[in-house]
């Protein structure tokens, strides 16, 4: 696990990283983030606020906010793990695989050429990283996923799902006889989970993904 050090830019690296993660796992709704990790909507605020006087996530918050959302410890204070952009207003120089791949660098070129050549449609993939272990077997923490938009679920495959709390989880899925769906991940200590089918939406087929070997 990488960290940033200095008391202000832990301080300024969380921030972004609980809006990234608001963003990604509750699209948006800081409510929601809120409610999952115990905390008032009014606190939440204080945190990510831009004032001066704003409220700084400290130790403790981090690793027990981690723990709730089930994410490695030390992940709110992991850089690399921030949009390209975001790592530079930082003062950080870029890992190549937090910038999302376009036509306009080298590495958008031959990940599109690799999936048009599997025959996919490029223009149509949606992007994700993966923010924690619980693939750790397949697909590493941090890696750069590529994601079909597809609705039919094929079981043992990879997906992108979306579940009720606004979380969105890569997971192996099975259809289960009783008509729910068994969503597996590939590391132990993160749970099975059976839901119904209203309570998981479908967001695409894992195609491609890419990450540093460390």
């Amino acid at each position: 696990m990488v960290r940033a050090s200095g008391d202000i830019l832990i301080r300024r690296v969380r921030q972004e990283r609980l809006r990234q993660i608001i963003d990604q796992r509750f699209d948006g709704v800081a409510k929601d983030y809120a409610a999952a990790v115990g905390i008032a909507p009014s606190q939440l605020s204080g945190y990510l606020s831009n004032s001066p006087s704003s409220r700084s996530v400290g130790e403790k918050a981090a690793r027990n906010w981690e723990e709730k959302l089930g994410l490695d410890s030390g992940s709110l204070d992991d850089h690399r793990l921030l949009p390209a952009e975001k790592q530079r207003d930082l003062g950080f120089v870029p890992e190549a695989l937090n910038n999302r791949p376009t036509s306009n660098n080298q590495t958008g070129i031959i990940v599109d050429e690799l999936l048009r050549e599997r025959g996919f449609d490029s223009e149509s993939i949606t992007w994700f990283t993966q923010p924690d272990s619980s693939m750790q077997a397949r697909i590493p923490r941090g890696s750069l996923v590529a994601i079909e938009p597809r609705k039919d679920i094929l079981d043992g495959n990879l997906y992108l799902i979306g579940l009720q709390n606004g979380q969105r989880v890569i997971r192996q899925v099975f259809h289960d006889p009783d008509g729910s769906f068994l969503l597996q991940p590939e590391t132990p200590s993160y749970p099975v989970h059976k839901l119904s089918g209203d309570q998981v939406k479908v967001i695409g087929a894992v195609v491609w993904y890419g990450a540093f070997i460390d």
